[in-house]
Order: C-alpha cells, then sequence, then structure tokens
C-alpha cells in the first residue's frame, strides 16, 4: 500500500461534528499524521473566512483550499496562491435567471458573502454556516466577477433547478454541496482542482494522497486521490456511487479517526 503524504478535508459534515465543532479525538489523530510528516489539508466549500478559525482548530498548517477550488491560501503568509471566479457577464445572466425563477442567490467578491434581502435563505444560510451576508441591490453587484455563485433553495426543486441551470450555462461547472445548496463554480473547478494544485506544489503522487468528503461536491476528489473515503452520513445515492469499502463511519462517529487508525496506527 502507497504511503500516506497528504490528507484532505472536506469540513461540514465530514470534519466537523454535527454542532460544527471540532473533536479532540481527530486533532490528536491529526497530530500524529503530522507527526509523520504528512501535510493536512481542508478543502472546503465555504469561504475563507468561516472556515479559517476551524482550519486553526483542526492546527492546519499551510494551505487551505476554499470555494469548491476556487482560492486557495498559503496559511504561513495568508497569500492567495490560486484564484478563479466566475465572469462578470456569467453572472449579470445568473442574477436574471435566478429572479426570474424567484431564487435565492449568494454572492461573493473579496470573500465577502452579498444577498439581495435578508430572506428566510439568508437566514438559514447564515445560520447554517455562521457566515455574515452583506445586502446589495444586485443591479450594482453586475460588472463585477464573483468567486461561485450558490443557490438555497427548497429540496424538492433542486433537480429541476440543477437541469435549467445546466441548460443555461454550460460554460459552469454545477454541483450540489447539500440537498439545500446548488453551487455555481467556474468551468472545471472542483475540490480536485484545488488537491492537484497542492500536490504539485509539494511534488507528491495522487497515489500517496487521501481525503474525506460527504457530498457530492467532494466525489470529484474523492476519485481523485488514491484514497478517497465517503462518510456514513452521505446521500444514499452518493453512496451507491461509491464502493463500499471506502465508506466509513460519519462525522458524529469520528469516520475520519476510524479511517486514519488503520493507517497511522
Amino acid at each position: 500500500m502507497n504511503s500516506i503524504q497528504a490528507i484532505f478535508l472536506d469540513l461540514d459534515g465530514t470534519a466537523l461534528l454535527p454542532d460544527h465543532s471540532v473533536s479532540p479525538t481527530l486533532v490528536k489523530m491529526l497530530d500524529k499524521a503530522r507527526a509523520k510528516k504528512i501535510e493536512v489539508v481542508v478543502c472546503t466549500g465555504r469561504n475563507y473566512s468561516s472556515s479559517v478559525k476551524s482550519a486553526n482548530d483542526l492546527k492546519i498548517e499551510n494551505f487551505m483550499v476554499n470555494y469548491n477550488g476556487g482560492m486557495i491560501t498559503n496559511l504561513k503568509n495568508n497569500k492567495i496562491i490560486s484564484e478563479n471566479s466566475v465572469p462578470a457577464d456569467t453572472i449579470e445572466e445568473l442574477i436574471g435567471f435566478a429572479k426570474q425563477h424567484k431564487l435565492h442567490l449568494n454572492l461573493y467578491h473579496d470573500d465577502l458573502l452579498y444577498v439581495e434581502a435578508a430572506t428566510q435563505e439568508a437566514v438559514f444560510y447564515k445560520e447554517m454556516t455562521n457566515i455574515d451576508f452583506h445586502i446589495i441591490n444586485f443591479n450594482d453587484f453586475i460588472g463585477r466577477s464573483s468567486t461561485k455563485a450558490l443557490i438555497v433553495a427548497d429540496p424538492a426543486r433542486s433537480d429541476e433547478i440543477n437541469l435549467l441551470l445546466a441548460r443555461k450555462f454550460p460554460k459552469v461547472t454545477i454541483v450540489n454541496s447539500s440537498d439545500t445548496l446548488i453551487e455555481v463554480l467556474p468551468q472545471g473547478m472542483s475540490k480536485a482542482f484545488g488537491v492537484e494544485f497542492i500536490i504539485n506544489q509539494l511534488g507528491i503522487d495522487k497515489a500517496n494522497t487521501m481525503a474525506f468528503g460527504d457530498q457530492w461536491n467532494d466525489y470529484e476528489m474523492l476519485n481523485f486521490v488514491g484514497h478517497g473515503y465517503l462518510m456514513g452520513n452521505a446521500p444514499q445515492e452518493l453512496k451507491d456511487k461509491i464502493p463500499k469499502n471506502r465508506h466509513t463511519l460519519t462525522n458524529a462517529e469520528d469516520g475520519i479517526v476510524h479511517i486514519l487508525k488503520k493507517f497511522l496506527d
């Protein structure tokens, strides 16, 4: 079996407990990994400002991937080393699309979250992620790119909205990060992009990498790395796509620790 040289961790539903705190047992296991010179990296769909505390709690030292690969930061000096955005003309069309279909839209610029009103969906997202939003008339956002866009939708409409988006916006990447969150990313962007960027920087072969995730926005990453594991709290449809020998326990049960013990102890 290839030795592990880098571990990539999703946050929500994976490295974080259901109450969004960090398990002390997980931190101890990651300390063991770092003692063996294994790089540990957070790889999340969240923006930087809402994830940096969790990264610190996990004692992440060098790199963090945000916006599903759209932004990569060197934590040693807090410098952005890679950044990709959804172009301004696409964002203008997306604003119109959201209004036409009566959808709540989040936009992101300079690591700030913008919404058009403090809707039920905006409050739901803030409570779920602890990300503060800034209210703006989206007509004033026109002309700006967005690191990603996010639609907060009724799960019953998710498939319909995904289909509409795919037809209307063929030059972006669309992925669900939960049953209520639909992410619109720059074309070709994914967490796998972030993993590949970092291992290229470090000179690590992907066969020597491991990742953990629980949602569709983790799927490409889990298939890209040498050892990708799906959390037990993942949606059943996603579980059906990943071989059972690559499933672990839930985040509430320290599913990451369950796997790392086999490699590190």
